[in-house]
């Protein structure tokens, strides 16, 4: 999180795109499913794609590749199968290539990270 601060130009953008972290928090601490990372883990992809981005387009894919990669190298940590990886991963870069387009197209990163954080939650279910 702290690598998008430099970023920031309006604080009230990185505080509300921030509570969809807590949310997924929350949803964790109230449920104790830890599947819910993921969603989590894709809005802090989103977000950083979001603020990088205003760098160059490049630096902003790398930067929520970068997020998605150390999720992945968790994973791999704690033995997850291929499949599952397979299918996080096409889920991430589905949820994170239409949260981009759609940031892309509006401008407004707060509803980007959401529609990411809720696609890999969708994805969570099927």
């Amino acid at each position: 999180m702290l690598c998008v601060v430099p970023f920031v130009k309006e604080p009230l953008e990185l505080a509300a795109t921030s509570w969809i972290s807590l949310v997924w928090l929350m949803a964790f601490v109230l449920t104790e499913d830890r599947r819910l990372f993921f969603p989590f883990t894709i809005q802090f992809a989103v977000q950083a794609l979001g603020f990088w981005t205003r760098r160059s387009k490049l630096s902003g894919i790398l930067a929520a590749f970068g997020v998605v990669a150390l999720f992945t190298a968790i994973r791999l940590a704690q033995s997850a199968t291929m499949i599952v990886l397979l299918v996080e991963l096409l889920v991430a870069g589905i949820a994170i290539w239409v949260a981009r387009e759609y940031y892309c197209r509006r401008g407004k990163l707060f509803f980007a990270a959401s529609i990411g954080s809720l696609l890999a939650f969708a994805g969570l279910v099927f």
